[in-house]
């Protein structure tokens, strides 16, 4: 997978390809046997006291795993990409980065330590139905519709909204008030006062 990965960069830094192309690398598994999803919101007891797995579990045709990389296999990548650094030379590197200020470094430890980020694993135990909408994901990937078009649209509008928000709440001024906490107690006070008291009947 690392591999992929940084043959992806290497065309990207080098321009190998005519046009500006967006490379994402997914891992898909395909396999005969059934796949289940636990259903929302399902206890530990419900489990317990579950007779058959459709009562806890619905059967789908496609499921996206979550992929956290282990050490061995984020060493693995680090080995990888480090000899794809090497050969391209740091200094072509920073020319093509992008919007990344903490540098190659992290550029790199964040590649070996997020491929891959996510895992696809399809079913044919019911057909092709699941590749079907695997395949049919990918061409709405390539053609978004109409819907499509129109989600990721509001999607960026509230994000923007957001950032909107955060910059109006940070141009606000400030009044601080005084601390209280900081502020002398009735008692203190009433303390001071007799001592200034009792340095004056002395003097």
């Amino acid at each position: 997978m690392a591999r992929r990965v940084g043959d992806a960069v290497e065309h990207q830094v080098l321009d190998l390809l005519r046009g500006d192309f967006v490379f994402y690398n997914l891992p898909v598994i395909v396999t005969s046997a059934a796949l289940h999803r636990l259903r929302d919101n399902v206890t530990v007891d419900a489990i317990r006291s579950a007779s058959e797995l459709a009562e806890v579990a619905e059967q789908v045709d496609v499921l996206v795993l979550r992929h956290r990389t282990g050490v061995e296999l984020r060493e693995h990548n680090a080995a990888i990409f480090a000899a794809l650094r090497a050969g391209l030379g740091d200094e072509v590197l920073k020319a093509k980065l992008q919007g990344r200020r903490a540098g190659l470094d992290h550029a790199f430890e964040t590649l070996a330590s997020d491929t891959p980020r996510a895992i696809v694993v399809v079913s044919t135990h019911g057909g092709w139905r699941g590749m079907d909408h695997l395949f049919g994901y990918i061409r709405e990937l390539l053609n978004p519709s109409p819907t499509l078009v129109a989600e990721m649209n509001a999607q960026a509008e509230g994000f923007q909204g957001m950032i909107r928000n955060i910059e109006a709440r940070r141009a606000r001024p400030t009044h601080s008030a005084p601390n209280k906490a900081l502020q002398p107690t009735s008692r203190a006070k009433g303390s001071a006062k007799s001592t200034s008291r009792t340095r004056a009947a002395r003097g």
